[in-house]
């Protein structure tokens, strides 16, 4: 999970308080200094008893998902919602009722998906059951400027520019200039 997606992430942990909204943050070696300690200290940056982490050194769910997306390359920067009662059971991945990426069209990654943090809420508070949606907007907001103020710390990003290159596809429109 990528730093602008797991501050989009923290932040619905954050807003949403209910015992029944869980967690599973699953660490991979993507890009240079992914490593079990990287891993480690962004799990101890995060933590929340309804959040469980774990290092995946061999990608092995990120084929596995891959491979149930029919995606032509690796899942990673990939979230997920399950509604209740979903249960993993055998070898094949259960299908998200909902997901959202941050990966590159060649791969095979639907670009309708591409990670919008108003949109990943207003799901996750429909499978909550929670009705109130009509500060969503207000509520995206909170998520990116989180997403952002995440990104900055960990990686001391000090302008906007710097922080719309490392949030990537997330900080840009679809023209690929920087939003606001």
């Amino acid at each position: 999970m990528c730093q602008y997606g797991q501050g989009v992430v923290r932040g619905l942990f954050d807003e949403f308080r209910e015992d029944n909204l869980k967690g599973f943050e699953i660490w991979l070696p993507m890009m240079e200094g992914d490593d079990a300690e990287a891993a480690r200290q962004q799990a101890e940056a995060f933590q929340d008893q309804r959040v469980v982490h774990a290092w995946d050194p061999d990608r092995c769910l990120s084929h596995l998902y891959a491979e149930s997306l029919k995606l032509r390359g690796p899942a990673w920067d990939v979230y997920f919602l399950y509604a209740p009662g979903v249960v993993w059971s055998g070898n094949e991945t259960p299908e998200p009722t909902f997901w959202m990426h941050q990966l590159p069209s060649e791969i095979g990654a639907d670009g309708r998906l591409l990670l919008d943090p108003g949109r990943f809420a207003q799901e996750t508070l429909h499978l909550l059951g929670n009705g109130t949606e009509s500060k969503i907007s207000d509520l995206a907001l909170r998520l990116h400027a989180k997403a952002l103020v995440l990104l900055k710390t960990q990686q001391g990003q000090y302008s906007l520019e710097e922080i719309a290159k490392a949030g990537g596809a997330a900080a840009t429109d679809d023209s690929g200039e920087g939003s606001e």
